[in-house]
């Protein structure tokens, strides 16, 4: 600025860029979110993205997802990250009313520091569910699609209580409405994912999904020059169940048997319901050498299950095996022709017929 030929001064203009920064940052942590849904990660994988992402606007150090189950009447943790607390329990919704249940309930975002916490425990609005002190605040949002409350996520510190203010509710507000999308969209990949690949009866692999697992595995036995083995097993009085008892009860002991042969399998390993009352059962880097012990397994567990439920009658099944040998490769349907027949072969032994 000249006056009279002489610099007095300058003449600018000021503008605030904190407020356009931290919006270009609230819609990268968005974009980043967005682009995480749209990769075929599972919502468990998924989780952690969130609370990284959200860790670039907000501080979350102690940070938890919460869902609702309506028809269970529960509300369960998926992602919980906290200094004070290992992990929350399952919580009935409707007779609970902690901090979680109270953002659920009332569809509203929370802001509360110890001594607002104090006062709504004194009025019975809230029960303490998990750890505070006399520094804590608590901030947590609806997870919100369209205008059903799916569940809440929140954050927390236990030792600075001017840590969260009123702006930071909008900012979570915000972020949560992109969560919640995310979290439904995710579950329900994974619901349609579940009905393409699993029974729906037994939750085992259906046959269709479990002979593609099969063919793959076939591949990397091959190449990798591991064994693999095979159990063909078929329930042998599943018919007099029905006849007797009725279908729902035949049911309700294929879903039994198929608990059984999960818990003698390990992680690894593959059970698949092969239609009926039939299952196939793929041990990964086993052989024959393996048959006796799973033999004495399954008759340990049956003889188990059979001993606990009270029922008048007892399954029966019969099984048979083949394996995969690298050094004398044979395919597929020829590995489970040969334990099917093995299986039929047991069967006959026992007089159970087909």
């Amino acid at each position: 600025m000249l006056i009279k030929g002489q610099k007095k001064g300058i003449i600018g203009t000021y503008t605030d860029i904190t407020k356009r920064k931290q919006n270009e940052k609230l819609q990268e942590v968005l974009y980043n979110i967005s682009r995480a849904v749209n990769s075929p990660i599972s919502l468990d994988q998924l989780y952690p993205i969130i609370h990284k992402e959200l860790g670039n606007i907000i501080d979350s150090t102690n940070f938890f997802i919460a869902l609702i189950d309506y028809q269970k009447d529960e509300v369960y943790f998926p992602y919980f990250v906290d200094e004070k607390d290992e992990d929350f329990p399952v919580i009935n919704f409707s007779e609970t009313n902690s901090l979680t249940v109270y953002v659920i309930k009332t569809n509203q975002p929370l802001l509360a520091d110890y001594k607002k916490l104090q006062k709504m425990i004194a009025q019975r609005e809230l029960n303490i569910v998990g750890t505070i002190t006399d520094k804590s605040i608590w901030l947590g949002v609806p997870l919100k699609v369209e205008d059903r409350v799916i569940g809440a996520m929140a954050v927390q510190s236990f030792t600075n209580p001017k840590l969260y203010f009123e702006k930071d509710i909008k900012i979570m507000e915000f972020v949560s409405n992109q969560v919640a999308t995310a979290i439904e969209r995710k579950r329900m990949e994974e619901e349609l994912k579940k009905l393409a690949h699993y029974d729906t009866l037994t939750a085992a692999y259906n046959r269709g999904y479990g002979l593609e697992l099969l063919q793959r595995q076939l591949k990397l036995s091959k190449r990798d020059k591991s064994p693999l083995l095979l159990a063909y097993s078929d329930l042998d009085n599943l018919k007099d169940i029905n006849d007797e008892f009725g279908h729902e009860e035949g049911d309700r002991v294929m879903v039994q048997v198929a608990k059984l042969f999960k818990s003698i399998l390990r992680e690894v390993d593959i059970i698949i319901r092969m239609g009926g009352d039939e299952f196939l059962i793929i041990f990964l880097d086993s052989s024959l050498n393996e048959v006796p012990i799973i033999r004495k397994r399954l008759s340990k567990e049956l003889n188990r299950v059979n001993q606990i439920s009270n029922k008048p009658y007892k399954i029966e099944f019969s099984t048979g095996f083949s394996n995969y040998d690298p050094n004398n490769p044979q395919s597929m349907n020829e590995l489970i022709r040969i334990a099917d027949q093995m299986m039929y072969e047991e069967k006959k032994r026992k007089g159970k017929g087909r």
